[in-house]
């Protein structure tokens, strides 16, 4: 999870959580020829999170999933060190919007 606030969805009892993320590998960058030559890859994903316990915590106290999605760029670099990532990510609790941010990260 990207944006999920893990204190607030601790829980003692069974969850269940799912993950899903798809490289496009340059199917929207590489038609654009000047952005081609970056190399820059998309990457589309979404993340879900589920219990029976219900939240105590604000800003929602109910029993509903905790899903997310994002999009974003990897390959982000110069020359051999391609290890950047960069990603928009939306966070909802059951139909509600919970943030948006946008998120750094490296590769491993």
């Amino acid at each position: 999870f990207l944006l999920m606030p893990y204190y607030a969805f601790a829980t003692k009892t069974s969850f269940v959580e799912a993950h899903w993320q798809h490289h496009l590998q340059g199917w929207l960058l590489d038609k654009i020829p000047v952005v081609r030559k970056l190399n820059w890859k998309e990457v589309l994903g979404a993340s879900l999170y589920y219990s029976d316990e219900v939240l105590t915590q604000d800003p929602y106290p109910t029993q509903v999933p905790y899903w997310e999605a994002n999009f974003g760029f990897e390959n982000i670099g110069y020359g051999v060190f391609r290890a950047l990532r960069i990603d928009v990510a939306a966070g909802f609790v059951g139909s509600k919007y919970y943030t948006t941010r946008l998120v750094l990260g490296i590769d491993l």
